[in-house]
């Protein structure tokens, strides 16, 4: 059997759409293996609450500019 992604994003910034196709197996695992801990960590925020991420942060760019947008 072979395995896609297929992946796509509106994004407000710019106004659209963006997406991406890929059939390249250890790009698909990575995605597959991505979303699934995003819903993980989406039903952990529901039960726990937004407070569970503070002790975790690592103080990256990336969580800067998120905790930023959320504000």
């Amino acid at each position: 059997m072979r395995e896609i992604s297929l992946s796509a994003n509106r994004n407000s910034e710019f106004d659209g759409w963006s997406g991406m196709y890929n059939s390249n197996p250890l790009s698909v695992k990575i995605i597959t293996e991505h979303i699934h801990n995003d819903i993980y960590l989406w039903k952990l925020r529901e039960i726990y609450g937004k407070e569970m991420y503070e002790n975790v942060y690592i103080e990256t760019e990336f969580e800067r500019k998120s905790r930023r947008k959320s504000i």
